[in-house]
């Protein structure tokens, strides 16, 4: 059974855990979402399995929520390693911001990493593709419909776009 630690509403630890899913009102949880960006400036996105409860099928990005004791950093890089195989060190990701939703407190991270999609080992029960995207690309793809819309996506894009 996956444990998550309950967060207060200013995303402090309150000692509590509970089951995955089972936040009572006003309760919060840690999640995490990892954005990969190539030197060809290429985000690599992931087709969830069609098998999956949120989003089957959709376009998205790696992440998941913490597990009780995790830090996000170690959360972002679990999350890595079980959905596509990906292992980093703990300097390779940069924390790019934190954001409060309805239940969750979401750190969103950045990997720079040229990684060979041919070196990607996919979970089959989260992830059926894998594929490298231009940012005007993934505007496309969510325009489409074909891209989960997450909240934070036209402020993250624009930032990667201003480092160009």
């Amino acid at each position: 059974m996956e444990l998550w630690d309950v967060l207060d509403g200013q995303g402090k630890p309150t000692g509590r855990t509970v089951p995955r899913g089972k936040l009572a009102h006003g309760d919060y949880h840690l999640a995490v979402h990892i954005w990969i960006q190539n030197d060809k400036n290429q985000l690599l996105v992931q087709q969830r399995a069609d098998t999956v409860e949120l989003m089957p099928g959709k376009w998205a990005v790696t992440g998941g929520s913490a597990l009780a004791g995790e830090e996000a950093l170690q959360a972002a890089r679990r999350e890595l390693a079980e959905e596509l195989g990906i292992e980093t060190k703990e300097d390779e990701l940069q924390w790019m911001f934190r954001m409060k939703r309805q239940n969750a407190f979401q750190d969103v991270w950045l990997l720079k990493k040229n990684v060979k999609l041919g070196d990607i080992i996919m979970q089959p029960s989260e992830v059926q593709a894998v594929k490298w995207v231009h940012i005007k690309e993934l505007r496309q793809l969510v325009k489409k419909g074909k891209f989960h819309r997450y909240y934070y996506l036209d402020m993250l894009l624009n930032t990667l776009e201003e480092e160009i």
